[in-house]
Parts: C-alpha cells; structure tokens; sequence
C-alpha cells in the first residue's frame, strides 16, 4: 500500500516531482560523501555481526542496531530527528 507521497508521485500532477527527486537521490548517493557513509555502515554492519533485518543506528551513545522500522527517526535519540520533525503547536 503506498503512502501520501508516492501516490503524489505516480499521479499526473507528481510526475515531474518524482523524476527530480530520482535525480537528487542519485547524486546524494554517489557523492564522495554518500559513498563515504554507505561504506561505514557497512563496515558496522560487519563489525556487529548484525543479524538480518536490522540497521545500525547512531544514537547519542554510539552506535546499536535497531529493526529499521524503529530507525526511522527516535524523537530523543540525537537533536538532529527533533529538529527534522518539526514543533507541535497547541490546537
């Protein structure tokens, strides 16, 4: 079941998005940086020995593995997932 987003961007409206977002995705990830990143993570993943359907995750503590749903963004791991989701505002 797709989410919000992409049915965005399979609709008519959300192509054009979609193409540029493919794009932007590509550059992120074949950037020295990104492929700098890709390569620690999985140089960690190595290192723990971490089993099959977890990520690793870096926490204020270091690193741990998570299920990659629960690493989607921790509202107290690091300041980063805060700001990234927003304020609440009071209705």
């Amino acid at each position: 079941m797709a989410g919000k987003t992409m049915k965005y961007y399979k609709s008519a409206k959300g192509k054009k998005s979609y193409k540029k977002k493919l794009k932007k995705d590509v550059e992120r990830s074949t950037s020295k940086e990104g492929l700098k990143k890709r390569a620690e993570l999985k140089r960690l993943r190595r290192k723990l020995n971490a089993p099959k359907g977890k990520d690793v995750s870096h926490t204020k503590n270091g690193v741990t593995l998570k299920s990659p749903s629960k690493n989607r963004g921790s509202k107290n791991d690091t300041p980063g997932d805060k700001r990234a989701r927003g304020r609440k505002y009071k209705k």
